[in-house]
């Protein structure tokens, strides 16, 4: 059989090649780079997908909301079908849907009607936007480690504990966005999906940046039922549910189901950012039936592409992710949120508005 790793090879070493010339024009400031008037928090990945940026980034706006800040929250909105500039969520009201917004941008929109969302590649503009239109006081950059045209003031990188070591080699042969020497550049690391330990193979790449705050994250979870008022907590779920998921690492969508002691009669992954068409719809409606379901368990990420229709017809469940920290690292965190967010004058030219 012929192994497909070793040939990719010569296509990472061009790609790490690629990186390092980019990374290099940044840091010896050839390329500009966008100083934002008020401070910048980034959630990015080192490898492509599956860490749990979306949950990190929903604890961090909590947190600023504890603060008295008023946050707002930017993503590039991967997958959607708007290009430009989109306001997701003003603060108050949700102002477009999943297809425009994508995914993960309408969820954090929902979870947190308060804080503004908005989408846009070039977050310079999209950064700029927020604060003239909705008054924000502080910027959560959402997948955002690898976008060097924008400056921060605490910069975070997850790693996900449960990807396997192969996963921690370049793109393509692995899922490394980049060489394990751009972490020189961040301020905070935070091993997601620990179980209270770091892999032998994390620990032993991350010994050259010790200088680093490294830490680790679990994942709780609450079962919720989905009803016309929004959502319900469950104890004990149907017992014959059929699950499916759209996410970049569903094998934790897995995991997460029976760490639960749900067992599902039926189980599909889709690629991640799935929307779900018509022939999809239908397809599950019908399998219910075959299967004598007695309902469908997903994602909160693949909850906000299901029409109100589908809601309505079939008893939808859900696993909320939610980010858990021990007592010293929520400290140490919210220490370096506190510094971030306090260091720097607020100088919005609209100050005197607010």
């Amino acid at each position: 059989m012929i192994q497909i790793t070793p040939l990719l090879a010569p296509l990472s070493a061009i790609y790490k090649a690629v990186i390092q010339f980019r990374n290099g024009q940044f840091d010896r400031n050839k390329l500009a780079t966008y100083n934002s008037p008020v401070p910048v928090i980034s959630v990015g990945n080192l490898t492509a997908g599956g860490t749990g940026k979306t949950p990190h980034v929903s604890w961090l706006a909590d947190a600023l909301l504890a603060m008295n800040r008023r946050p707002g929250i930017l993503s590039r909105g991967y997958g959607r079908l708007s290009h430009g500039y989109q306001l997701v969520s003003d603060g108050r009201n949700i102002l477009i849907d999943a297809g425009d917004a994508g995914d993960e941008p309408l969820l954090l929109a929902r979870r947190h009607r308060v804080v503004p969302v908005a989408v846009d590649g070039k977050r310079s503009r999209g950064i700029g936007k927020l604060i003239s239109g909705c008054h924000v006081d502080c910027i959560l950059l959402d997948d955002a480690f690898q976008h060097r045209q924008v400056s921060r003031d605490l910069d975070i990188v997850l790693l996900n504990a449960q990807e396997p070591e192969s996963h921690y080699r370049l793109l393509p042969q692995g899922r490394l966005r980049e060489p394990w020497t751009a972490l020189e550049r961040t301020d905070l690391i935070i091993i997601s999906k620990a179980r209270g330990l770091i892999p032998a193979h994390l620990e032993q790449a991350l010994l050259q940046f010790s200088g680093k705050p490294i830490l680790l994250s679990e994942m709780e979870m609450q079962l919720l039922q989905v009803d016309n008022s929004g959502f319900s907590p469950v104890t004990r779920p149907p017992s014959r549910l059929l699950a499916f998921c759209g996410i970049a690492d569903p094998g934790s969508f897995q995991t997460a189901l029976h760490s639960q002691n749900i067992s599902p009669v039926w189980f599909r992954s889709f690629r991640d950012h799935r929307r779900y068409f018509y022939s999809d719809l239908k397809k599950l409606a019908s399998l219910i039936t075959q299967e004598n379901g007695h309902g469908f368990i997903t994602t909160e990420k693949d909850l906000v592409k299901l029409p109100r229709e589908f809601l309505d017809t079939h008893p939808v469940y859900i696993l909320r992710m939610s980010v858990k920290l021990t007592d010293r690292d929520q400290d140490v965190l919210l220490h370096l949120l506190h510094a971030a967010v306090s260091d720097r004058t607020f100088d919005n030219p609209n100050q005197e508005n607010l």
